[in-house]
């Protein structure tokens, strides 16, 4: 066996004696001199490699001999790898340093996970952990997991953001490294640098249409205890807008927020009502209103949020028929023009009308379906009347309106009712005998007159 040969195999001998197949017994120190001595004795393996590969171009080692040295480096790598991953599994748990609570503007609260490495060995040959958020057995941060590493000789801070589905002022952050879990448990801080006062809504941009209100949820918090009431004022509304901030359950107007003891979010309902008339050309336009909440005393501001408002137009449908009257006879039809005429301010989508007809008449509008009808226009339509064979005599109500639902607005016409007085229809035997009777009658007539003609001329 040459020199080469001999330094390999004691190599090797040694990486097996470093990695036993148990290593739950070793301590982190131990181990972490047992990646030492594998990457020593891994480097050894690939400098003979090297030399092997010289000798092997110059034609003193064979091919099968370079074969065998490059397997037992590939062998030493995995086992310097292996050695690792036992450090990694029994490195103390990555350290936790803070959990900071913010709040976007949309309202949803988020947390900010500050950690930090664990030792010299974690900076020396890096540490990575799977990082959840939970809250009594549950998972309340989105994402539910998160990869944090710290590269090799890395030493600084780093930080994971996660989005709380449950607002909590206590959570459990979990740490899985390898086969070792970690659990701890802490309160949520706030954010320092967060103001003494922080406004949020959920439905921050909406459309209201004329005439109507819109309700904006609005969440007031405190971040500082010694503020105990702020006083609520909406900015920028058109003339003809108007405002009232409620309670929660929308039952009582509110003049300022207070915060009761312990408690430091107080959500709140900022109802816009929106004029039936649009008198400064503002309908169909963005209007970006400032929520601002200020101190009781004073002119201070404290925060200010905004509100988007695009007011919309309805259509407005009227229906009319060419005539509210019209008389069928049994087994007959007849149809009715009607026209949609919209005298609204924002088209009607998908007008179709809708029909209530008595047993023995049946109705059926065409087109089905308008696909449209623009403001201020107008779109025409036949409704088809068929009175049944067997329908008996009176009088028939069909009651009409047309919808359009998928507007913005729901629109609906005011009803119609159209009159169909039904009657029956003449029996054809009946109008034969009674023809039948004519022509007889009118036959022995001319005979009568013809006889009494010749007897005057004898």
């Amino acid at each position: 066996m040459t020199g080469i040969a001999r330094r390999c195999s004691k190599a090797l001998v040694l990486l097996a004696s470093l990695v036993p197949a148990t290593v739950s017994s070793q301590s982190a120190p131990e181990l972490q001199l047992s990646v030492e001595s594998a990457e020593i004795a891994e480097s050894e393996i690939e400098a003979d490699v090297q030399l092997q590969e010289k000798l092997q171009e110059e034609g003193l080692a064979s091919e099968v001999e370079l074969r065998r040295f490059r397997s037992r480096l590939a062998r030493a790598r995995i086992e310097t790898e292996k050695a690792k991953a036992a450090l990694t599994s029994a490195l103390p748990p990555v350290r936790l340093l803070s959990v900071t609570r913010s709040q976007q503007r949309s309202g949803q609260p988020r947390i900010r996970l500050r950690f930090g490495s664990n030792g010299t060995a974690a900076e020396r040959f890096g540490q990575s952990a799977i990082i959840s958020v939970e809250h009594e057995g549950l998972v309340v941060g989105r994402p539910f997991q998160q990869l944090l590493t710290f590269a090799a000789g890395a030493s600084s801070p780093s930080e994971l953001e996660f989005e709380l589905i449950r607002d909590v002022t206590e959570v459990s952050v979990v740490s899985i490294s390898g086969s070792r879990r970690d659990e701890i448990k802490v309160p949520v801080q706030r954010d320092a640098g967060l103001t003494a006062i922080q406004l949020s809504c959920l439905n921050s941009s909406q459309d209201g249409s004329l005439g109507e209100t819109v309700n904006f949820d609005v969440i007031v918090e405190r971040s500082r205890s010694e503020i105990s009431e702020v006083q609520l004022e909406l900015r920028g509304l058109p003339t003809g807008f108007s405002y009232e901030i409620l309670d929660q359950s929308k039952s009582s107007r509110l003049r300022r927020i207070q915060f009761p003891q312990g408690v430091d979010r107080v959500p709140v309902v900022a109802r816009i009502s929106v004029p039936e008339k649009d008198s400064a050309n503002w309908s169909d336009k963005e209007l970006a209103l400032v929520l601002v909440a200020g101190a009781p005393e004073g002119d201070e501001e404290l925060a200010d949020l905004t509100l988007l408002l695009r007011a919309i137009g309805r259509p407005e449908l009227d229906l009319l028929a060419e005539t509210l009257s019209v008389k069928l006879e049994a087994g007959t039809g007849r149809e009715i023009p009607l026209t949609v005429v919209n005298s609204g301010r924002a088209a009607a989508q998908d007008v179709r009308v809708i029909v209530a007809a008595p047993l023995g008449l049946s109705v059926e509008a065409l087109p089905v379906v308008i696909r449209a009808i623009e403001a201020g226009q107008q779109s025409a339509m036949i409704l088809k009347l068929q009175l049944g064979a067997d329908a008996v005599e009176g009088d028939y109500e069909v009651r009409v309106h047309v919808v359009s639902e998928r507007t913005a607005v729901y629109a609906r016409s005011k009803e119609t009712t159209i009159r169909v007085m039904g009657t029956r229809r003449a029996n054809g035997l009946f109008a034969v005998a009674v023809l039948g009777g004519i022509a007889l009658a009118s036959a022995w007539t001319i005979r009568r007159r013809r006889r009494s003609a010749d007897s005057k001329v004898v």
